[in-house]
């Protein structure tokens, strides 16, 4: 099957069936599983508060030295966590441990929150009885709204810009030293 997009990454949750679907479409692609569910994973397995610190730090920090630390940290806390970190997320940890995918383009991201709330958004004003064709429209016009809104901020954002004038010469200057 040939790639369907040229999307080359793809952020989500631990779902094992949407992992596979990825792989199969997007052979190409990386997947970063949420930062935000694997900690949520993670922090079932204990009661202890410090632990589920670290457990955090685990998925989140930048250097592979701080992610061996923290590991070993967590195996001298709990050993049942540590098990349980070596048999089912270990051999993956290039999906969710930050310091294992500085290769992978993410902007920032390392969670799908976002999308689940357009989708809870959506699912506010769409209903299970409505057709395809109404809930295409529904969405059509829930997007126009939200593109108007954006439209506004960045029209406010732009009225507070200035212009002042200033010689020829030193425009070429100026662009070199402002991103605007």
């Amino acid at each position: 099957m040939e790639d369907t997009s040229k999307t080359e990454s793809f952020i989500m949750d631990c779902a094992q069936a949407e992992i596979a679907a990825v792989k199969l479409t997007h052979r190409q692609a990386h997947i970063v599983l949420c930062s935000f569910h694997v900690c949520r994973a993670f922090c079932r397995k204990t009661r202890n508060p410090i632990v589920k610190n670290y457990l955090c730090r685990l998925v989140q920090c930048k250097r592979r030295s701080e992610f061996n630390f923290y590991f070993r940290v967590i195996s001298r806390l709990d050993a049942n966590v540590s098990q349980y970190l070596q048999r089912r997320w270990m051999h993956r940890r290039e999906l969710w441990a930050a310091c294992f995918r500085d290769n992978v383009l993410t902007f920032g991201n390392d969670t799908n929150n976002r999308v689940e709330s357009s989708h809870k958004q959506m699912k506010r004003f769409l209903q299970r009885s409505d057709s395809l064709h109404k809930s295409m429209l529904k969405v059509y016009k829930w997007h126009k709204r939200s593109f108007s809104i954006i439209q506004q901020e960045a029209n406010i954002a732009q009225s507070r810009c200035f212009t002042y004038p200033c010689s020829q010469s030193l425009i070429p200057i100026i662009r070199l030293l402002t991103p605007y």
